[in-house]
């Protein structure tokens, strides 16, 4: 697998294979760079066996599907621990420019233009398999399996998810909320359904 043969693939396909649009993935590549410019005394050691598209693209291959470092390392060519320090050197430099960050609970609280007028906000469940202790605490009734829960707030009228938070599957959906510690301004207006 190669940048080159990824360049190839649709819009569509390129969204369902990485998880994000060619958009963002090019922001990511920019940022990316401008980093490691700034960054370029900090930086020693030989050459990276993979170019920035392909460090990118394996650490979004990773985020999206959550295979081994083994199995992406046999993909790409590499090795096991190549896979791993690309992961983490990756998603740290991501966090540090500060562009791919969720805004937070806090932003809910603020006033004024940065403030979403509507969010909507909702609790999913992702099966798991069945843990070896406290098992009932992980057990959802209304899924007939063991789950955890994740609760999204989300602004309406960008689809930009806001915060997240999560928790075991027994726990009801307006008791994660309150676990959450989320509180919303006055004037944001909130669509959510009668679990809250």
């Amino acid at each position: 697998m190669n940048y080159k043969s990824i360049q190839q693939l649709k819009p569509r396909a390129f969204k369902r294979r990485f998880g994000v649009r060619r958009k963002t993935f090019k922001k990511m590549v920019k940022t990316l760079k401008e980093f490691q410019t700034i960054n370029k005394n900090n930086q020693s050691g030989s050459k990276p066996l993979l170019i920035i598209e392909e460090q990118i693209l394996v650490t979004l291959e990773y985020w999206r599907e959550y295979r081994t470092y083994f199995h992406i390392a046999t993909s790409w060519g590499v090795s096991e621990s190549t896979i791993c320090r690309i992961v983490h050197r990756i998603e740290s430099e991501l966090m540090l420019s500060g562009m791919f960050r969720l805004p937070g609970k806090k932003a809910l609280l603020k006033g004024g233009l940065s403030q979403p007028e509507v969010v909507v906000m909702d609790v999913t469940e992702t099966p798991i398999q069945r843990p070896k202790r406290k098992q009932q605490e992980f057990y959802s009734g209304k899924k007939k399996h063991h789950t955890l829960k994740s609760q999204l707030i989300i602004n309406q009228e960008t689809g930009e998810i806001i915060c997240t938070f999560f928790g075991k599957g027994r726990c009801h959906d307006f008791a994660l909320f309150k676990a959450s510690g989320v509180h919303f301004h006055p004037e944001i207006q909130g669509f959510h359904d009668s679990g809250y």
